[in-house]
């Protein structure tokens, strides 16, 4: 089970991160919770971190920092002085005995300490080398001073979040940095199943370019051909009526429909009002692209009769998609959070407690972890322990199979059953397909996956794709390329016994659907392990497998609005309008998934033992909000929008530039920082003001300092401010739609994207695991494959069934 294994998979892993800030932090700390032994890295006045808070009644305590203490408890913490020589060597010291070396400083910082790559690698070359950064270690803009909020401007995130008309919005939480880290985590456990050393290359600009990518192919691609802001809906509702966030009788709702099925249920929940059986009002389509505010008009006076709770019981009780815009008040009183024990107590060095979001897998609690003092562990021997590559298996009497990994495609040889749909799951195995991974899609002619039913999709020229629409979808394409299909039907009883036989040949299981749908068909992790102990089994239900709100219905909106994040996105001092437009629910779903799966499938190498991965989408939420929610646990404070605006800078934000909707982001994340800002602006009189010398002064007068410099940024043009304002020691990037971020010419240096060609849409360019690695690395060698391509293949070669046994099983319609 579980309970007994995972927390202890990277048991004898030795990790030194050092790093400022969250992404670094979070990639250690996912490592920690599989076991790992990570040693800190600090300088002697701290990591930044420890001054950011939130703190106990805003009392600063660099011991005691909400956000810190739930990135950092359980690790160990060493101060050192670096660059000076004895620092040097006392790191050196650590990275000898070190498995991973996760690092997260500037390109300079590393320079100046002597710490570059290259000579890393040379010195150390069974060392696992990861870095972490905003805009990566190559690239015509490696280097560059840049913020997480230069991440959501460049990737085309940040151009489809807010209200036409008005700034853009960041994701908030510094969200690229969460995703940074959780990506450097995944490569890293990746690296290991590789047996040797490796560099790795995250940039969170990158992370975020994937996921913008992925998401905007619904809608540049179906005959739409723009991705714009909205608002509080998805730009033309993302295909059918409704895709919004609506007022209710104590605050807002997100109500997501893609299906005439679910838009009935709605329609009987509001008792089954006149005006909906007007034709005007069948087209689904129409209504969200053409008149969705008409329709609005007509549901919101139902909505405010009802509060949250009453509308999320006629959810459940009707079967329709709604998800409560909530509070963290709310939050962290949710039964189902209790139930699955997601909250975890962490010591503070004071000696008080705090509850901390956990991981979103389900795992055996490791008690109350005390979060270090700086320099606890300087003077302190690391404990004793085997390196993981010395670790021996256990005598299992069920080995892993024979596999043939290598040092690039670490995965090769592992068979992979792929249950999933639409975006998370197959996000997850088309990674796992990368790194040489056999992936079988089980599907279905007569219940197809969604994304196969996004419609015809049209050339950037706005002519139409040639060929049936179930096979010409890019955005299914995206998510499913590398891997094989085969059609079966789930329901008929002479199935059971060709995925039995599937199952007892694979190596991993993942679907993300309802708890108990594969249960029902024989095909649940009790009935599968049973056939093939060794077998590793990823659930990625929205709420987990058990708990009150195991049936939620899972739209990523619905699931971030449920956890408190669509609450955050907003305009300072204004009602929250979400991010409609952008699912962040599911690509940070898949990546979090991704981290146990790698672990799971290292143990089954090792012992011949598989297991069963309960993941949780709301979860992984949670999990990259510890912010807001410490500070709730700390102080019964919600947070509410910011805009662009970040607790210790300013200025921080997205400004105009001349032109039409052209926009960039700024950041002066130090008083040199600033002074340099001035100086590009002429010193102008109201910038040169003794209080705004300081950050604390600039925090105080934002909102003055944040309409003066729109002003100045309006009269020139945007290309000219990000190369004359990078110059200067700022950060800033230009906010770009993903069409510009496809020709960004820091992406193409990095190869975000790969050219493949489909069989009958012919040319197109895909996303890859944005891991740049070394000698380990992604490669797509192939697009989506046809519906049922691979029968086959798989009936015949793999499962030895005759053509006449085929050809009956096809007649009968279990093979379809």
């Amino acid at each position: 089970m579980i309970e007994e294994t995972l927390p202890q998979a990277m048991q004898g892993l030795r990790v030194i991160e050092w790093g400022e800030g969250i992404a670094a932090a979070h990639c250690g700390r996912l490592l920690l919770e599989l076991g790992a032994g990570v040693t800190k890295i600090e300088p002697v006045q701290g990591d930044a971190l420890r001054r950011r808070g939130p703190f106990r009644d805003d009392k600063p305590d660099n011991e005691s920092g909400g956000l810190f203490a739930a990135l950092n408890a359980g690790k160990r913490s060493v101060a050192l002085a670096l660059p000076e020589r004895h620092a040097l060597e006392r790191l050196h010291q650590h990275l000898a005995d070190a498995d991973v070396f996760i690092i997260g400083q500037t390109l300079e910082w590393r320079r100046h300490c002597g710490l570059e790559i290259e000579s890393l690698r040379s010195r150390y070359p069974d060392l696992i080398i990861a870095s972490l950064s905003v805009l990566g270690d190559s690239g015509p803009h490696a280097g560059a001073l840049a913020l997480s909020l230069d991440a959501c401007a460049v990737s085309g995130v940040a151009w489809v979040i807010g209200e036409p008309g008005r700034a853009p919005l960041a994701l908030p939480l510094e969200q690229a940095d969460w995703q940074a880290g959780a990506h450097g985590a995944a490569a890293i456990l990746m690296a290991c199943l590789s047996g040797s050393g490796a560099q790795i290359d995250i940039a969170g600009a990158d992370v975020l370019a994937c996921a913008a990518g992925t998401n905007g192919l619904i809608y540049l691609c179906h005959g739409l051909q723009r991705w714009e802001r909205a608002g509080r809906r998805a730009f033309a509702s993302g295909g059918p009526y409704p895709y919004v966030i609506l007022p209710c009788k104590d605050g807002a709702v997100c109500l997501i429909g893609r299906s005439r099925q679910e838009w009935a249920r709605l329609v009987q929940a509001m008792g089954n009002p006149a005006w909906a059986s007007e034709p005007r009002y069948q087209d689904l389509h129409a209504m969200g692209r053409d008149y969705p505010e008409e329709v609005d008009a007509l549901i919101v006076p139902w909505l405010m009769q009802h509060t949250q709770a009453e509308l999320l019981a006629l959810g459940e009780q009707f079967g329709f998609p709604v998800g409560p815009l909530r509070s963290y008040q709310d939050v962290v009183a949710t039964p189902q959070f209790a139930h699955r024990e997601f909250f975890r107590l962490v010591r503070l060095p004071d000696g008080s407690e705090l509850s901390v979001p956990g991981v979103p897998w389900r795992t055996r609690s490791s008690g109350v972890r005390q979060v270090p003092r700086v320099g606890q562990h300087t003077d302190s021997p690391a404990p004793k322990q085997h390196a993981l590559r010395d670790l021996q298996p256990s005598r299992d009497p069920q080995p892993s199979r024979d596999l043939q990994p290598s040092r690039e495609q670490p995965l090769a040889g592992l068979r992979v059953l792929d249950f999933s749909w639409v975006w998370s799951g197959p996000l997850v195995t088309s990674i796992l397909a990368e790194f040489g991974a056999e992936v079988i899609k089980i599907e279905h002619g007569q219940r197809l996956d969604n994304s196969r039913l996004r419609g015809r999709p049209v050339r950037e020229d706005g002519s139409p794709v040639e060929g049936p629409s179930i096979e010409i979808g890019p955005y299914y394409h995206q998510t499913n390329h590398n891997k094989l299909s085969i059609t079966i039907d789930l329901k008929s009883p002479e199935a059971r016994p060709l995925l039995e036989q599937l199952a007892a040949k694979s190596d991993v299981v993942v679907e993300n659907l309802s708890p108990g749908a594969l249960a029902r068909q024989g095909m649940g992790w009790p009935q599968l392990s049973a056939i093939n102990p060794r077998l590793v089994y990823l659930s990625m239900a929205a709420a987990g497998q058990d708990g009150p709100a195991a049936g939620m219905r899972a739209y990523a909106p619905i699931m971030s609005s449920f956890c408190g994040f669509e609450a955050l996105v907003g305009y300072a001092d204004e009602e929250a309008i979400g991010m409609m437009n952008f699912g962040l629910g599911d690509p940070n779903a898949a990546i979090h998934a991704l981290v146990p799966l790698l672990a799971a499938i290292d143990i089954a190498r090792r012992t011949g033992r598989g297991q069963h991965i309960d993941m949780a989408q709301i979860e992984a939420i949670l999990s990259v909000s510890a912010e807001p929610i410490t500070d709730w646990f700390m102080n019964r404070r919600q947070a509410r929008p910011q805009g662009n605006r970040h607790p210790e800078i300013a200025p921080h934000g997205i400004f105009p530039a001349l032109g039409d909707d052209r926009w960039v982001s700024i950041a002066a994340p130090d008083d040199q920082a600033w002074q340099s800002l001035v100086a590009c602006m002429g010193s102008p009189d109201w910038a040169s003001v003794e209080a705004y010398r300081t950050a604390a002064g600039r925090l105080a007068q934002v909102a003055s300092i944040e309409d003066r410099l729109a002003q100045w940024t309006s009269t020139r043009e945007r290309d000219w401010l990000v190369s004359s304002l990078r110059a200067a020691g700022l950060a800033c990037s230009p906010v770009q739609d993903v069409r510009e971020q496809w020709q960004d010419p820091h992406f193409v240096a990095r190869g975000v994207r790969q050219a493949v060609v489909h069989p009958i849409s012919g040319a197109e360019q895909l996303y890859r695991a944005p891991w740049l690695m070394s000698p380990v690395r992604p490669i797509i060698r192939s697009s989506a494959p046809l519906l049922g391509q691979h029968n086959q293949d798989v009936f015949s070669k793999l499962l030895g069934l005759s053509p006449e046994r085929i050809a009956a099983l096809q007649a009968a319609g279990v093979i379809a």
